[in-house]
């Protein structure tokens, strides 16, 4: 079963994928501020990969839980329906991993999006088996 799953954000959202459930790879990091424009970049990918599921981040508080919530709404009315996941360290523990790389700052900031979305994703196949 492939799953595809979104660290989303205010202007950077993360990406990452699972082909069977087992092993989760950051895919890429979508770059959008307005909505419209957001809905429609991962409308694409959803197309474009096909997943059996779509996992959003959800945090507890705040803008991005306003978000995930209309992007749910939006990707069921679309016919992709979404699955809202608790995410509230993902961006902190992909932060302190990348931190941890010998790569640039500006590298990390780029990268650190879709490894969230990676961990938010694990996290999610991991409770599966609870």
């Amino acid at each position: 079963m492939k799953y595809l799953c979104f660290d989303l954000g205010l202007s950077h959202t993360g990406v990452a994928i699972s082909q069977e459930g087992q092993l989760v790879t950051p895919l890429t990091t979508i770059f959008a501020s307005n909505r419209q424009l957001l809905l429609k970049k991962i409308t694409t990918l959803i197309s474009s990969h096909s997943p059996a599921q779509v996992i959003l981040g959800f945090p507890t508080s705040g803008p991005i839980r306003d978000l995930s919530h209309w992007l749910a709404d939006q990707l069921t009315v679309a016919g992709f329906p979404a699955l809202l996941f608790s995410e509230d360290s993902s961006s902190q523990a992909a932060r302190k991993h990348m931190a941890k790389t010998h790569r640039s700052i500006s590298v990390r900031r780029r990268q650190e999006h879709a490894l969230a979305a990676a961990i938010i994703l694990e996290e999610y196949l991991d409770s599966l088996l609870e």
